[in-house]
């Protein structure tokens, strides 16, 4: 499921912008067939987590910045010159 949590920003009728908490937009039929499902899978066998949707996967990426890059450069199988020194990101 995805959805916008908070202050979700959408267009009124009359053309002004409103804002709308937890409305839900768009909801795959089959959300463990997608790439995304399968990453969260890989991320939680090699960290030993219990990750159970995309909220969850977000927040996992936002605190572990480093290791979720790492985890994206090897899901995607970026291919480079060389390896990658290490993940960082600026403060």
């Amino acid at each position: 499921m995805l959805s916008r949590s908070s202050m979700a920003l959408h267009l009124e009728s009359d053309g002004r912008v409103g804002a709308a908490a937890d409305r839900e937009l768009w909801r795959h039929p089959d959300p463990g067939s997608t790439q995304m499902y399968r990453f969260l899978e890989h991320v939680n066998a090699k960290y030993a987590l219990r990750l159970r949707d995309y909220p969850a996967l977000h927040r996992w990426s936002v605190d572990n910045v480093s290791a979720f890059w790492e985890e994206t450069w090897h899901f995607v199988g970026i291919k480079a010159s060389r390896p990658y020194d290490e993940v960082g990101h600026s403060p």
